[in-house]
């Protein structure tokens, strides 16, 4: 919470929050209030009503396909600071016009402000999110963008209610114009405080062929797996949240028998669910890039959406407010699995978001976030798209829309988890490791943030890989022996994590030599390989002896060797303690065993032998089992 706050409240960040906050709310705030006035005061027919609400959507969303990569160059080639104050000075000269067409109260006039907060937004993106990485590094970078995405929402859901309370009042133009206008007034004297920052491609060329300069940074995005990664997660989540939220007033009438206010709440559940979302993905990945979080949220995400789909439409003939609505049962699971689909969205999307702006370089940031812009808005294009057709043109019911997305949202965390398999069980083992054990030392980040290395380490339990490859924010490349390695079902765990099958020369020379030949080329590649040289679980808590595998992979691939020893562990359900390992009876403990993981200094690869390493082992163990 210290950190949340430090971070919150500084010179480098707080300005650019306020100035994309009231960014946010402004949007929200002439939109919600334009489209309550049109319905309400401008029109007088439902169909007259809903197609001006389409046409309000449209021009919205498509300064993104039009202007989106054209903000990215400029952001690119310029200041990113004076780029976002321009920015500001624009979003206030557009409110002041959009205070005329609210006076003069022209349809006409009033979309086309909407279309210019569309654009002024679109521009504003690229610089918001490229400029994120110069004013913050590291674990700051995700607490920012956890701030950034959990105000962003706060401000949509905040406009949207001041807009809709704003548009009932006498002289609501007065009141809507004032509050846009202090809004914009403010982010614009916050922005003047955004910190200059290096500029990424000062030389840059503007082309203003937009088509052709999508392509040209499609082409780029899709070259770089991991940003193209990130892309499809950041679409796909504004794919399923603009699914959801669009649906959010259906679900409440037709499915839980709830009035306008039950809405209300919807929303308010469904956003802060995603900032809920983005705080624990920050939290559990101790504020470091997570991407294997993604496709665990997605999962989440799919199952919890076929449980709202199953639950029975309600049958009840007048509507219910918030009181009655909560009081039943069905209604307190709706609200549960709102709640829970914003915050496991918001679980999803932060690490994608960070990995976006941490995969791309400063030359670039900007535009490859501008063409992130496009393909979100084709993303929520393509979901009214489905919905409309599977609601509309097929006349199906709710539950089945439903249905589709959720299979949808199971399929595509399969698909990410294709993509990030390693970093997707290195996150589970941590949060397996941390449920039964409590991890008292924190040597295990003095291990090199980059580069290759040798771990090599005492072997008293079954759990000791995973809590060592829960332990470490690096993938680490497990040699394990050949049974264990090839055993059924976990041999697909094993398969997917790289980790790699070992036995004695006697028993498989070929299997031996393909494996020391395989670790040498990962530790050559720049990973972490770890091997445990005793070659077997330890049957009394002590260390055995050390095999010679270890000097064999060292002649092939000469690295730093960081000996490790497991403190604490012995005596577990998944070690020899208490019996044969994993079926010594399990005892659920009130309080997680304390354990320790020490880590030792490196040692040159010429230094190395396995009794050399075996001391060192035994020196960091000591006599704690």
């Amino acid at each position: 919470m210290k950190s949340l706050l430090r971070i919150f409240t500084s010179k480098r960040f707080l300005p650019i929050f306020i100035a994309q906050f009231g960014g946010a709310l402004n949007d929200n705030l002439f939109k919600s209030a334009m489209l309550i006035i049109v319905a309400f005061q401008l029109t007088d027919a439902a169909a007259q009503a809903s197609t001006i609400n389409n046409v309000a959507a449209l021009l919205f969303i498509l300064p993104y396909f039009l202007f989106s990569t054209l903000a990215g160059q400029l952001a690119d080639r310029g200041d990113k600071a004076v780029m976002i104050q321009k920015n500001k000075i624009a979003e206030i000269l557009i409110v002041l016009v959009g205070a005329l067409a609210l006076y003069l109260q022209s349809i006409p006039l009033l979309l086309f402000i909407l279309f210019c907060l569309g654009t002024q937004s679109a521009m504003f993106g690229p610089n918001k999110y490229a400029v994120l990485p110069q004013l913050l590094q590291g674990k700051d970078l995700v607490t920012g963008n956890a701030l950034i995405a959990s105000g962003t929402f706060i401000a949509i859901l905040t406009g949207t209610l001041i807009g809709g309370i704003l548009a009932q009042q006498q002289s609501a133009w007065i009141w809507i114009a004032t509050g846009c206008l202090v809004t914009a007034i403010g982010g614009y004297l916050a922005s003047l405080k955004i910190p200059r920052i290096e500029i990424g491609s000062p030389d840059l060329k503007v082309d203003w062929n937009m088509l052709g300069q999508s392509i040209k940074l499609l082409t780029l995005a899709r070259g770089q797996q991991r940003v193209w990664t990130a892309i499809l997660g950041v679409s796909w989540f504004w794919f399923i949240g603009s699914g959801y939220l669009t649906q959010i007033p259906t679900i409440v009438r037709y499915i839980g028998g709830g009035d306008e206010s039950v809405v209300t709440l919807f929303l308010a559940l469904f956003i802060i669910g995603v900032g809920l979302g983005c705080a624990l993905a920050a939290k559990l990945s101790s504020f470091v890039v997570e991407i294997g979080i993604a496709p665990i949220a997605m999962l989440l995400l799919g199952l919890t959406g076929l449980d709202l789909a199953q639950i029975e439409a309600s049958q009840t003939l007048s509507l219910m407010g918030i009181n009655a609505f909560l009081d039943s049962p069905e209604g307190l699971r709706i609200s549960l699995d709102i709640l829970l689909i914003g915050i496991f969205g918001g679980a999803f999307a932060l690490p994608m978001y960070t990995e976006l702006q941490q995969a791309s370089s400063l030359e670039n940031r900007a535009r490859i976030i501008s063409i992130n812009n496009v393909i979100n808005a084709v993303f929520m294009v393509t979901s009214a798209i489905l919905a409309i057709g599977i609601l509309g043109v097929l006349q199906f019911q709710l539950s089945t829309y439903l249905v589709v997305i959720s299979i949808l949202n199971l399929i595509y965390a399969v698909f990410v988890f294709t993509r990030t398999p390693v970093q997707s069980l290195r996150f589970l083992a941590e949060v397996f490791s941390r449920l039964f054990y409590r991890i008292e030392s924190e040597e295990v980040a003095q291990l090199p943030e980059e580069g290759p290395a040798l771990l090599v380490c005492n072997h008293v339990s079954y759990a000791d890989p995973v809590v060592i490859f829960g332990a470490s924010k690096r993938p680490i490349r497990f040699i394990m022996a050949k049974e264990i390695r090839n055993k059924a079902p976990f041999n697909l765990v094993f398969q997917a994590s790289r980790t790699l099958a070992i036995c004695s020369p006697l028993e498989d020379r070929k299997t031996y030599e393909e494996t020391i030949r395989e670790a040498a080329n990962s530790l050559r590649n720049g990973e972490l390989v770890m091997i445990f040289p005793e070659g077997r679980l330890s049957p009394d808590g002590e260390i055995g002896t050390f095999r010679r595998g270890v000097e064999k992979l060292l002649e092939n691939a000469p690295v730093p060797v960081y000996p490790m020893a497991i403190r604490g562990i012995w005596g577990s359900f998944f070690s020899h303690g208490n019996g044969p390992a994993l079926r010594s009876g399990f005892h659920l403990r009130l309080r997680r065993r304390a354990i320790q993981l020490k880590v030792g200094m490196a040692i040159p690869p010429e230094e190395v032998n396995a009794l050399i390493l075996q001391g060192h082992v035994e020196t960091l163990r000591g006599d704690f089992r």
